[in-house]
């Protein structure tokens, strides 16, 4: 007990160091365990975008195969259109 009271002061440091050892790694593990929330959710809202990202470019292919055929179509009616003129105008003629 002697020894207790002569180390007074030098306990109670070790003890202030301790504790500001065990609050600082408590707030850094706060913090840790609040970033890997926030990364979980940026990952999932990344994965949403990627997600929607291929569904578009899908989108976007078969509006593009639609188009393509649009014009195909377009450019046979302008065929059919020329012929047909060139039948009504022999008959006239």
């Amino acid at each position: 007990m002697d020894w207790l009271k002569s180390n007074a002061a030098t306990v109670i440091g070790w003890l202030l160091v301790a504790g500001t050892v065990a609050v600082s790694t408590g707030a850094q593990l706060q913090v840790v365990q609040d970033t890997a929330i926030l990364v979980d959710v940026h990952d999932n809202r990344l994965h949403k975008l990627e997600s929607d990202v291929r569904v578009l470019d899908e989108v976007i292919r078969r509006q593009d195969s639609v188009l393509t055929r649009q014009e195909q179509t377009t450019r046979e009616l302008d065929r059919l259109v020329i012929e047909l003129k060139t039948v009504v105008k022999g008959r006239h003629d």
